[in-house]
């Protein structure tokens, strides 16, 4: 028993010794210190904290390597707090505060307030951006913002910042450099960021209409003008050349004349696109809408840009486009086969009237004949080969006089 005694009493003891330990590190005062400028005046003010509640009467020792009149030892108020005065540039500081012999050392930057302004941008995974202007770290509502690009933003211009601060903006088109430039009672800040655009979806399409074709440019489905475009093709067509978009995004193309391939193709702002597409046609609908193919071939002009006299060019086209000129074209045939008639009609001698009313003169004369009048009979038969000869029979005039006047004599 004596010799378990001396043992209980040293568990005991060691017992007691591991319950006290923790309690005594975990009571171990933290010293801290804050500090924030005033928007104001530029003014610091340091809050010396131990275990997160103020402390008056700490002792604060400012140091600087810079140039700063705010260097020297302080003590707080009630407050727990010390101010500084405005540095006359951007200055680090070193502070240390001590409490009831225990120290703590920070080290802050501080700004005159001329320079208290500031602003970033941040762009989020959806492409959208923000802008933050903050004084002095904290959140300016109502700061003036101005957004400038490199290049075509749709979001160029003129903000104001809403309660958290913020402006936001969209994703560009195009990757580039974005500037904004904040203002506030006075105070000026800006910040340049680069942007990265969205996935482009730049497309080029052809359609042929019954009057032509048109070319329609489009940018995420929205139209783009001013997109330049190039039209090529595999056959004899009007429409090749270079062109550019309307407000619309379209150009408008002529008519083909015979069956075409066309390739087209259109860029902007870096991007390009490629389109071929064959156009077709036929001598019925080509009729019917050449005056409307001849409108589009001078809309293709102007789109192009031609300056010169429109007259020659015009003539050219219809001269070489005008499906009534082919020779095959519907109607051509027949032309030239009423002319082949109209030629062999000029050789069958009088027509069936005339030769009619011939005959009818000819009944006329047996009849008179029958009186017995010879002389009579001759002087009708000169009558009947003058009329007859008006009429266009030239045979008839050549015969003489018929067999029954000839009796006469």
């Amino acid at each position: 028993m004596r010799k378990t005694k001396p043992l209980v009493t040293l568990l005991a003891v060691a017992l007691l010794a591991a319950a006290v330990v923790p309690a005594a590190v975990s009571a171990a005062p933290t010293v801290e210190t804050d500090v924030e400028q005033d928007p104001e005046t530029g003014t610091a003010v340091v809050t010396v904290t131990q275990n997160d509640t103020v402390v008056e009467n700490a002792t604060v020792e400012v140091t600087t390597d810079g140039n700063y009149s705010g260097t020297g030892n302080y003590t707080t108020d009630a407050n727990g707090t010390v101010e500084l005065p405005e540095p006359n540039e951007t200055v680090a500081v070193n502070l240390t505060a001590t409490v009831d012999g225990e120290s703590a050392t920070s080290s802050e930057t501080l700004y005159p307030r001329e320079e208290s302004l500031d602003t970033y941008v941040e762009q989020a995974e959806d492409g959208s951006a923000t802008v933050t202007v903050t004084q002095y770290g904290d959140v300016v509502e109502n700061a003036s913002v101005e957004v400038s690009a490199d290049g075509n933003y749709s979001e160029t211009g003129n903000y104001t910042t809403d309660a958290n601060g913020t402006v936001s903006l969209s994703q560009p088109a195009e990757t580039q450099n974005v500037t904004v430039t904040a203002t506030y009672d006075g105070l000026g800040a800006e910040f340049t960021a680069e942007l990265a655009g969205a996935e482009s979806e730049f497309a080029v399409s052809v359609e042929q209409e019954s009057d032509g074709a048109t070319v329609e440019v489009t940018r995420n489905d929205t139209a783009v003008e001013n997109a330049s475009v190039e039209v090529s093709a595999d056959g004899n067509y009007s429409g090749t050349g270079t062109y550019e978009t309307d407000a619309d995004g379209e150009v408008a193309l002529p008519a083909p004349t015979e069956n075409v391939t066309v390739t087209v193709t259109a860029s902007s702002e870096g991007d390009e696109a490629t389109a071929t597409a064959t156009l077709t046609t036929d001598y019925a609908g080509e009729q019917k809408n050449f005056g409307q193919s001849v409108s589009r071939f001078i809309e293709a002009l102007r789109a192009a840009g031609f300056n010169g006299p429109p007259g020659q060019i015009i003539s050219d086209f219809v001269t070489s486009n005008n499906p009534g000129n082919a020779d095959d074209a519907p109607g051509h045939e027949k032309k030239n086969d009423a002319a082949a008639n109209e030629s062999k009609d000029d050789k069958r001698g009088p027509p069936e009237k005339a030769q009619k009313k011939g005959k009818e003169k000819g009944d006329d004369e047996k009849g008179n004949d029958k009186k017995g009048n010879g002389k009579k009979g001759n002087a009708k038969d000169d009558g009947d080969d003058d009329e007859g000869n008006s009429g266009g029979d030239s045979d008839d005039g050549n015969r003489g006089p018929p067999d029954h006047a000839k009796g006469g004599k």
